[in-house]
């Protein structure tokens, strides 16, 4: 089913670079990934010897921005690219931590929403899998010199996501960089 508009491949390019412009500097003072690590205490028996049986690491979560432009904000869901042309989508291929899923104000010069997904939940992988009939989905056109394709994506609503899941991090209250919060009771 062809969709009613086309997406210029150039257009959605320089409207993704602008995304990222104006989303990495939040994001990069924002986001750190813990992970807890063991230790070898054959090596190190002073450090158990002190009580101390895991460390904290932190690391940089690796993070994928998608922008979107202000017309989708009626739709209050969030669109997964299953796939583009004859290929898997990045909800299948991208192998990023989170997908950084912001929308432009009219103007295009600043965000009003903006959502964390975490991509690689599992989670969020079953609950895709066990309602992909469930919800709409929604083809997008495309056009790069003279060649076009269309991508499936699958329309989830905001409130559906999964506990733990979804995270808000930009509010359209006051300025576009509003407080921070998280959705879906996860705290």
């Amino acid at each position: 089913m062809k969709s009613k508009r086309v997406n210029v491949w150039n257009f959605s390019l320089k409207i993704g670079a602008k995304g990222e412009e104006l989303v990495r500097k939040k994001l990069e003072a924002f986001m750190t990934k813990i992970t807890l690590k063991n230790f070898d205490f054959s090596l190190y028996p002073e450090i158990q010897r002190k009580g101390i049986d895991l460390f904290l690491a932190f690391e940089k979560p690796n993070i994928e921005i998608k922008s979107r432009l202000s017309y989708v904000l009626k739709y209050n869901d969030i669109l997964l690219e299953l796939r583009t042309g004859n290929k898997l989508g990045w909800f299948y291929t991208s192998q990023a931590d989170y997908i950084a899923y912001v929308i432009f104000n009219e103007q295009k010069t600043d965000l009003v929403k903006g959502y964390l997904i975490a991509l690689q939940n599992p989670k969020l992988r079953t609950f895709v899998e066990d309602n992909i009939e469930k919800y709409e989905h929604k083809t997008a056109d495309s056009e790069d010199q003279g060649s076009y394709w269309n991508t499936d994506n699958i329309a989830i609503p905001i409130t559906d996501f999964p506990e733990g899941t979804l995270f808000e991090f930009i509010t359209p209250k006051g300025k576009a960089w509003g407080k921070n919060q998280k959705l879906n009771g996860y705290v």
